[in-house]
Parts: structure tokens; sequence; C-alpha cells
């Protein structure tokens, strides 16, 4: 499979890219780290479009009321946790979650995790195998109506993603414009969204250690992850609103379709 994939990076997606008229990507820094670095004449193709977020739908607030049916109390910071637990998300980081928390068992935290897929019970166990099964709450998958109420929830979005096949972080773009803030890995787009001392702390990833010290700072420091809560609503407001977002891809679609003359486009591979 490795060597299909490098035969890819190669041969088809260079054809392929200087075939385009117009390469969207989602943050420069993705894009500048991607292999499209290196084709020759190609980032001048390139356009970032960032994804954006519903700043109505995911919006600061406190949900009391999802706390008490979770059987949560309400004096103590919640963590939570969005993501697959399939094989396919296997780079979200969990176990590395797990192994930052079992250190922090003597402060008060709790961690809710949403999400659904075939690794659950993995999950689950090691939960009991570190000892801090009666911290965590799996939830399962939620609906789209429901999954801002878990945000709200929330003091604190963990974002421990080992790979960079997590190119943007759309779930810590919602926890920001739910006013909480993130503890992210400092990987390639993310940096765009979670700006490390400003809207959340960024780690470097698989370092357990330093996510721990990460988690233990917000958890004991509610002056600090409250700033970054306010920092990270207004990142969101001003970078990621729907507007100007939608007009702008929609004028790059407009300026493709009407351009005089069509790409002299590479024919071999």
């Amino acid at each position: 499979r490795g060597a299909i994939f490098e035969a890819h990076k190669r041969l088809l997606f260079p054809w392929i890219a200087n075939r385009a008229d117009r390469i969207l990507v989602s943050s420069r820094e993705y894009a500048d780290t991607s292999a499209l670095k290196d084709i020759s004449g190609i980032m001048d193709r390139v356009e970032i479009h960032p994804f954006g977020v519903d700043l109505e739908k995911f919006h600061p607030g406190h949900d009391d009321a999802m706390r008490d049916l979770l059987s949560i109390d309400l004096t103590i910071p919640v963590l939570v946790f969005v993501g697959g637990l399939d094989e396919a998300h296997h780079f979200k980081g969990l176990p590395v979650l797990f192994e930052s928390l079992k250190e922090l068992k003597n402060i008060p935290w709790h961690l809710v995790i949403v999400g659904q897929g075939n690794l659950r019970s993995t999950y689950e166990a090691l939960t009991r195998m570190h000892e801090i099964e009666s911290h965590v709450t799996f939830v399962g998958g939620v609906s789209n109506e429901d999954l801002p109420r878990y945000y709200r929830m929330a003091d604190i979005h963990l974002f421990p993603s080992t790979r960079r096949a997590e190119a943007f972080g759309l779930v810590a773009l919602e926890a920001a414009a739910t006013g909480i803030p993130s503890i992210a890995s400092d990987l390639p787009g993310v940096r765009s969204v979670v700006l490390d001392g400003e809207t959340g702390l960024r780690v470097a990833p698989e370092d357990v250690g330093a996510l721990k010290d990460a988690i233990e700072l917000l958890l004991t420091r509610k002056d600090i992850r409250e700033n970054f809560g306010r920092s990270a609503r207004s990142h969101a407001e001003t970078k990621f609103a729907w507007e100007p977002l939608i007009t702008n891809l929609e004028n790059t679609y407009h300026s493709v379709l009407s351009q005089e003359s069509p790409r002299e486009y590479q024919t071999s591979v």
C-alpha cells in the first residue's frame, strides 16, 4: 500500500495537479508542507479557502442540563473529545490522551468522548487499564442538532491527533465558536485554527508529558482557559464566519469558468 501511495505521489498527483486551473486548500501551511511543494510552478494556482463554521449554531453558553443528564458534577471541569472511534480515524490520538490523563487522577476532571466506531471497546478497555474509567463517559454518536450542546457543557476541548492526516481541525473550530479553548497537536493546518497561547495550547504530537502539562494548566487555571475561550470565539468570528468565505469561493468558481483561454495541460506522466 505504501508503494502505491508513493507512486501516486510521484507520478499521478503531479499529472493531476498540472491539469488544474486552481487548487483550493484549507490553509497555506498545509499546502507548503504537502506534495504540492515538489511540483514546479504549481503554487501560483493555489488559493486558500478555509472551512467555515455556523456561528449561530455553535455559540458560547453553559449547558448544565447536559451535565445533569450525564450525571457529571457541575463543579468540576469537563473535557470533551469529538471524533470517530473507528480504524479510519486511528490517528485521533485517544491512546496518547489516556496516557496523559492517568497522571492527573489527583485533580478533578471528567472527560466526555463523542463519537462511535469499531474501536470503542478497545478504548473503553484502555480507560480501565489506566484506571480512569470513572472519569470518562463514552456517549457514542450524537445528532448534528445535539453536538453543540456537548461543546457548551465542556470547559476544554482536546484534539490530540498524531498524524498530518488531520489537515485542518473542524472540531477545534466548532469548539472555538462555542467559546472554549482547544489543546491540540501541533500539526500543519491545525495551527491556523488553534493559536498557541491565544485561543488554546499546541503540543507536539504523541508527546504524553507535554499533553499532560497542558491539560493540567488549563484544568487548574480557570482564568487562562476562560481568556483563551473568549479569544477563540473572536478568532472564529473574524476568520471563519461563512461570509465572506462562501462569497470568496463562489468568486473563484466564476473566475475559472469565465477565463478566456484554457490552461495548456501537461499531457504526459
